[in-house]
């Protein structure tokens, strides 16, 4: 048994966007992952949660403010990209 909330594959996240909209209890989706390239599996499935209204946010980074552009799925357009912060504003580095 995997751990809630692990990505593994393209496919983890897939299955746990679908399965939150069939659910149709949703009207939020926080995603704490992010990938170099683009996943049209993933593109997808954003697009059917965009489709249905639901309000997404994903992590702009895997590394903290060392990346030179979000990470995807953070830098489409129908996803709010979330970035970190210290207490006083500053960028977050690991």
């Amino acid at each position: 048994m995997r751990p809630i909330g692990v990505v593994y594959t393209c496919a983890d996240p897939v299955r746990l966007l679908h399965t939150a909209l069939l659910s149709g209890k949703v009207d939020v989706i926080a995603m704490a992952f992010g990938f170099e390239d683009r996943h049209e599996c993933i593109m997808n499935a954003i697009r059917l949660a965009y489709d249905r209204g639901v309000i997404m946010l994903a992590a702009a980074s895997n590394n903290g403010a060392l990346e030179e552009k979000p990470a995807f799925p953070a830098r489409l357009d129908q996803v709010i990209c979330i970035y970190s912060a210290d207490g006083l504003g500053s960028s977050f580095v690991i």
